[in-house]
């Protein structure tokens, strides 16, 4: 029955008014009644002193059951009753009461209120919580499920399974599990189902899948059962299970015989039915544009189906031998702005447009559409979801791909800082020519935040990225051939590689000024680390703060900025069919702007690294060499293998350590009126210890303890620029090393091995004024070159004595 006719019924046993015009009755003793209008039908009317007549509108408010009926004006806390032909007015607690009995089991629901506001208390024992929840077991027996529907009592019984004993959830989940799918579907019962998923046994889920079996497609679109689909999906189920729950959505599993072929994946299904391909295909266009229209694209289930529609798009295309170039058929005056459903590697002109439905081509852009407007950003999480958003990125024409790139905004540090969102920006300057479009969107929020990109690991890659395109140094050729590699084939990435590398590299992206200007400013701090401060002591942590450095001053150097040099480069693996286009010459104004601030990022490199005064620490080298002696090989090669495992955990803890001092930052306890002489309370004193925890994970004897240069990662920088200038004979680098550092340390440096090796690498330099600089410094220290045990010192001594 429906709310309007459950608050007639209501007000007329209430007012007991059968006339719904308006009316004024009169009393026997002439005095006339007062009207209270309750809807535009019925009426209450009252006794008003003084003959005169007024009427009142009711106030409409919803509540569970309908709508209140309010009083009139100056009793607004009360609601009308009528008690032997008389008008009366309830309490505020009356009237609760009143609503508690007039639901559904309000006995049950009376009952079980009091005992959850005992037993979800923090200080309740054990002992007592599991006699309250008996008890609510007790009193909810056999009307659990209807319980779970209500919001009140749904959560109860979530707090029932969240500190219930396993017996006690095993009697929650009897009652409850023959009506998996219906709870699943509401909009309460749907928590109580994910509380049993979470806390519950192993059979429990069993259970659910046997229910949900058959039935996932229809669950996947529901607003409310997506969220239990989606968590079954992604955190408990095995591989075998989450191939069954995708294949429920290409169809029926037994009229495919997915089963009896043992099948997993959207291709072998196509293979298997190359006459069903067309039909599959336009079936799954129409459950994903409803999918992505309620928003449901955010759960992992969603992402990987999308995307392995979108992996055989290509295939099928080529063997229906689908057009690709089709033109708009509501603009015929221009040129079509249509999405070309298939990625291919060029354009396949075909008269039989009739190989698959033609509204499914329609279909196709509905769905692209539907994605870029505003639905790419919350699939930019999961490792498929970044997968399918590249791919609908490489198949969008450059008019969408606009409205794509302009979705983004506001959200672009957030997608950089996420473990797989930042290969979704990686693939966006790889593929979007349109460079002014980039300017003002990507760059211009990369710009606004440098600072925290160059702090954050995951965020660096993209800066990375930037000055070094798919350089296999940083980017590993597994993530190069999965991420980027498959987007060369899309028809509307037309830039060469090199071309979009040196346009990185101009004044007008502001990205690689902008990084120099960076290094002036804040080398130590952001860069090379120290202990005076807490940034300070996260940079001394991450080691890959010293690669984008070395990158930076790599790339303003005069030979990475000429076209002839960086075009060859830099190559997708196709660009011999390719045609060159865009501003890719850096002019000489801006050859002499770079020139200058490299020269000052490299005397302050000088300044705070080198020209302190050099006490080396000791010599780990000789220590290593000994314990590797005594190593046997199988250690050696665990040790190779272990070294990926190194570098991720080294990964994650500096993403970890950067994520907690921003969330720091961002939300520091500030306590009101304090004055200074309050001491802290014990939970603050607790989350002191914690940030100390964290500060003593730098220790000194690897950090700030040993002089930078003494280190590897110092080592390895100063090695680094020198080597490349010796590559490009621009010997800036060296000859700041030798006007600006003192002979002192030029002859400390030779106890270390490592210093040794830098002083090597400036000898190979070959320069006469170098070497000749050199030997005059050392030469009194060469007798001690001539007996040190060092490797590096032995070489050097080689190159001083040669005539």
């Amino acid at each position: 029955m429906s709310v309007k006719s459950n608050v007639k019924r209501e007000v007329n046993q209430v007012s007991k008014v059968k006339s719904s015009k308006r009316h004024a009755e009169t009393q026997p003793d002439g005095i006339p009644k007062k009207t209270v209008r309750l809807d535009e039908k019925q009426e209450v009317t009252k006794p008003v002193e003084g003959g005169v007549s007024k009427v009142h509108k009711a106030k409409q408010v919803k509540h569970t059951l309908g709508r209140k009926i309010a009083a009139p004006k100056g009793k607004v806390s009360s609601t009308l009753l009528e008690n032997d032909g008389q008008v009366s007015f309830l309490a505020k607690k009356e009237r609760r009461l009143l609503r508690l009995k007039s639901k559904k089991h309000s006995e049950v629901v009376i009952k079980l209120l009091p005992i959850w506001e005992q037993f979800r208390r923090d200080n309740v024992s054990k002992e007592k919580r599991f006699e309250f929840i008996q008890e609510v077991l007790k009193i909810s027996k056999k009307v659990i499920p209807d319980l779970c529907m209500a919001h009140d009592t749904s959560r109860i019984l979530e707090d029932c399974v969240k500190y219930g004993t396993e017996s006690q959830r095993w009697q929650i989940f009897g009652e409850v599990h023959t009506n998996l799918v219906i709870l699943a579907k509401s909009r309460y019962a749907k928590f109580v189902i994910l509380k049993l998923i979470k806390y519950g046994d192993k059979q429990y889920i069993l259970e659910m899948f046997k229910a949900f079996k058959n039935r996932i497609q229809r669950l996947t679109q529901h607003k409310f059962a997506s969220e239990v689909i989606d968590t079954l999906y992604n955190d408990y189920a095995t591989a075998s299970q989450r191939s069954e729950m995708i294949q429920e959505f290409y169809g029926n599993r037994h009229a495919l015989r997915l089963g009896e072929h043992k099948l997993f994946t959207l291709e072998d299904t196509l293979k298997l039915h190359p006459d069903k391909s067309a039909v599959i295909l336009d079936n799954l266009t129409k459950i994903l544009i409803n999918l992505v229209s309620k928003g449901l694209n955010k759960y992992s289930i969603v992402q990987h189906l999308l995307l392995e529609y979108l992996r055989n798009a290509v295939s099928f295309s080529k063997a229906s031998s689908i057009p690709v170039n089709m033109k708009a058929s509501m603009n015929t005056s221009q040129p079509s702005e249509t999405i070309v459903p298939y990625i291919v590697d060029e354009p396949v002109d075909c008269k039989d447009e009739d190989a698959i439905p033609k509204s499914f081509h329609d279909n196709f852009t509905t769905l692209i559409e539907n994605l870029i407007d505003g639905q790419i950003v919350p699939m930019l999480h999961t490792r498929d979801g970044v997968r399918a958003a590249l791919r609908i990125l490489w198949a969008c024409s450059p008019q969408k791909r606009k409205i794509l790139v302009k979705g983004l905004k506001t959200c672009v540090q957030n997608i950089a800082f996420n473990e797989h969102g930042h290969l979704f920006i990686i693939g966006l300057i790889d593929s979007v020519d349109d460079i002014v479009l980039l300017q003002k969107t990507i760059f211009r929020e990369i710009l606004d935040d440098l600072e925290l990109f160059v702090m954050h690991p995951n965020a660096r890659k993209v800066l990375l990225y930037m000055l070094s395109p798919r350089d296999r140094r940083h980017f590993c050729p597994q993530l190069i051939n999965s991420i980027l590699v498959p987007g060369d084939t899309s028809i509307y990435t037309k830039k060469l590689l090199g071309v979009r590398a040196m346009e990185m590299r101009q004044l007008q992206s502001m990205i690689l000024p902008a990084l120099l200007k960076l290094v002036n400013h804040k080398l130590v701090e952001l860069f090379i680390g120290d202990s005076l401060s807490e940034v300070g002591l996260l940079t001394s942590k991450d080691l890959g703060r010293l690669v984008l450095l070395s990158e930076i001053l790599e790339k303003s150097a005069p030979h990475n900025l000429n076209v002839d040099i960086v075009l060859p480069m830099y190559k997708r693996t196709n660009d011999d069919t390719r045609v060159q286009f865009g501003n890719w010459i850096i002019s000489p104004k801006d050859l002499s702007f770079y020139k200058t601030s490299r020269r000052l990022a490299l005397e302050k490199l000088v300044t705070h690294i080198l020209v302190p005064e050099f006490n080396p620490t000791g010599n780990d080298d000789d220590d290593d060499d000994k314990e590797e002696k005594t190593h046997s090989k199988q250690h050696q090669q665990s040790q190779k293998r272990n070294h990926d495992d190194l570098r991720l955990s080294r990964h994650k803890l500096a993403v970890s350590l950067v994520e907690a001092y921003l969330a720091k930052q961002k939300n520091p306890k500030v306590k009101s009126f304090f004055t200074g002489r309050e001491s802290l309370s014990d939970n603050e004193e607790q989350e002191t210890n914690q940030h100390m925890s964290i500060d003593e994970t730098f220790t000194m004897s690897q950090s700030s303890s040993k002089p930078f240069i003494e280190r590897p990662e110092g080592a390895y920088l100063i090695r680094r620029l020198l080597k490349m200038e010796k590559t490009t004979e621009d010997f800036t680098f060296a000859r700041l090393i030798i006007k600006r550092v003192p002979v002192e340390n030029f002859q400390s440096w030779i106890k270390c091995n490592r210093t040794c090796y830098i002083l090597v690498n400036l000898w190979e330099l070959g320069d006469e004024d170098i070497c000749d600089a050199l030997k005059e410094t050392l030469n009194p220290v060469v007798e001690t070159l001539k007996i040190s045990p060092l490797s590096g010192a032995k070489i050097l001594y080689n190159h001083l004595n040669q005539q």
